[in-house]
């Protein structure tokens, strides 16, 4: 039992640090310059043009709407449109916020030196992690109320199914960003993967359209993404005001986010052995 103590002590240090910097973080990032107008940006550049787009595609009176309600279920194409847009960048948002946490410290030269403290390397993925996550969420709820306040599209509001999809997807898409965390520390270029990664997903998540559109094989990759499910759910909730759905998706969500924080733990451990062996942890 004695012995057990110094490990206890250095798990509770490393979960106090990792809190340190996600305040620390959240507290920088909330300061800098334009942190509002920034995050409504995100509605015109990244929501907006997919949202007019869907108008086009109806007509501007919805003359053409009937073979988007055969595919999608629904004649609020608005909302289903902006709810998979905003989505998408939450889950971008969180993956990118882990995953590249060590890309910028190589960069800045200082991945290298954290050994020399006494804090782990997982410990500052996940407190720096979740501080970019938390910036990611306020600036998408933002954007889609910037979204909705021009476009004025109808919702259905159930809090605790939306909070539960909400907090799922997080869960899902951070323990998904611990994998690019991963593969960023054991490869040089892993940054580069990891991006078309993220807009890999924004294809087979299917954030404009049903994925039912989408070849066999994309929609059996594309049930194995958190995006996918959070999109999924999100809808059930704002949408089609389907609980069970969006329960649903909060089950497969959470059983993800568990695989895939097993998976990214894993990797990250054997990884962090091999960057040190071989000498991965510098930029030149």
């Amino acid at each position: 039992m004695l012995r057990s103590k110094p490990g206890v002590r250095f798990t509770w240090a490393n979960v106090a640090a990792a809190l340190e910097l996600f305040s620390l973080g959240w507290r920088i990032k909330r300061r800098q310059p334009f942190f509002l107008v920034s995050s409504a940006w995100l509605a015109t550049f990244a929501v907006l043009p997919m949202a007019l787009a869907a108008i086009a595609l109806v007509g501007p009176g919805a003359q053409h709407i009937q073979p988007f309600v055969d595919l999608a279920g629904t004649d609020n194409y608005m909302a289903y449109v902006t709810i998979g847009a905003t989505a998408m960048i939450w889950s971008t948002t969180t993956g990118a916020s882990v995953g590249f946490v060590l890309e910028a410290q190589r960069v800045e030269g200082t991945l290298g030196s954290i050994w020399s403290t006494s804090t782990s390397l997982l410990a500052r993925v996940a407190g720096l992690g979740a501080s970019g996550m938390s910036v990611g969420m306020a600036r998408t709820l933002i954007a889609f109320a910037v979204a909705w306040a021009v476009l004025r599209f109808p919702v259905s509001f159930d809090p605790l199914a939306l909070l539960a999809v909400l907090a799922a997807s997080t869960f899902g898409a951070g323990s998904f960003g611990l994998i690019f965390a991963a593969i960023v520390l054991r490869a040089r270029a892993g940054a580069t993967l990891v991006q078309a990664l993220l807009f890999g997903m924004g294809i087979l998540a299917g954030p404009a359209y049903p994925t039912t559109v989408l070849p066999d094989w994309a929609q059996i990759v594309g049930q194995l993404l958190p995006p996918t499910w959070m999109i999924r759910g999100l809808r059930a909730t704002l949408v089609f005001n389907d609980a069970a759905e969006a329960w649903a998706s909060v089950a497969v969500l959470s059983a993800l986010g568990a695989v895939f924080g097993i998976v990214g733990m894993w990797l990250f451990t054997r990884f962090d052995r091999d960057a040190r062996r071989r000498g991965h942890l510098e930029a030149v």
